[in-house]
């Protein structure tokens, strides 16, 4: 609804001919004690990391789970990730680069 009062907003201002009920119509906005912030703990990761699952396309599925979890990116982010995204730190962790699809930053992750 948002979008669409959006065009018609612009639309008005351009002198086209929007119906007068669309200055009735309101966005839909969340409040912020409305949202609700779901996180996993310690011990949820290690029952995901242990249990037996089916196939392999769940087992894929909980690799970029875990993966995720411990480099905290987006979905989107993290699935252009390739083998020359991931190098070795001197502390004998990794390093892992990325550029945020959203924000165009250049991360260095390590861990």
């Amino acid at each position: 609804m948002g979008t669409l009062k959006t065009i018609c907003v612009d639309a008005k201002k351009n002198d086209i001919g929007v119906h007068p009920y669309i200055n009735y119509v309101y966005g839909f906005a969340q409040s912020r004690q409305d949202k609700l912030i779901n996180i996993l703990t310690f011990s949820e990761l290690e029952r995901i990391e242990r249990v037996q699952l089916p196939s392999e396309r769940l087992e894929n599925t909980r690799k970029w789970m875990i993966i995720g979890f411990w480099l905290g990116q987006r979905v989107s982010d993290l699935l252009t990730l390739t083998k020359l995204d991931i190098r070795s730190a001197p502390n004998g962790g990794v390093y892992v680069d990325i550029v945020q699809r959203k924000t165009k930053k250049k991360l260095p992750l390590v861990s």
